[in-house]
């Protein structure tokens, strides 16, 4: 009875682990240096699994890549819906205020881009190193439903 017990609890604590949170690899420097390539994340899924989640600005986030959702993009959230973006002269500006961007460690060179308008139930990402990073700018928006999860931390190395 003790060992069913063990069996049990631990398949909960696996499935708990697989559909709660999940370690992503990074294969590239979209995101450096924030997160760099060969990293290891820790993402929290549940808000997104369950539809519940509220993705907030400059969180990043693992979602579905929109023109392939076979594979997973990391980025940092920058326009939420009916958000209106604009780049111009290497900053980002966001229903007509710049985005404060701390995290960003080097200056970075960006085409003028926009303005758009956020559609409804999408989001607007963009790669912290801006100038190796495909992201909304390239290939639009993502759904809400295409969003897998909040990265918590970067786990190795």
């Amino acid at each position: 009875m003790k060992r069913k017990m063990i069996i049990f609890s631990t398949l909960i604590l696996i499935m708990f682990n697989i559909s709660v949170f999940k370690i992503y690899w990074i294969p590239s420097d979209s995101m450096k240096d924030t997160i760099k390539k060969n990293d290891f994340i820790y993402v929290y899924q549940l808000p997104y699994i369950l539809n519940y989640g509220d993705p907030q600005y400059d969180e990043i986030f693992v979602f579905r890549y929109p023109l392939d959702e076979k594979f997973d993009y990391v980025k940092r959230l920058i326009g939420k819906p009916n958000d209106i973006i604009l780049i111009d002269n290497n900053k980002i500006f966001r229903n007509n205020e710049e985005v404060e961007e701390t995290y960003l460690s080097t200056l970075v060179t960006m085409e003028d881009f926009g303005p758009i308008i956020v559609p409804e139930e999408s989001y607007f990402f963009m790669g912290d190193n801006r100038n190796n990073s495909t992201d909304s700018r390239e290939w639009g928006f993502v759904k809400y439903s295409q969003i897998k999860g909040k990265v918590i931390k970067v786990l190795w190395p």
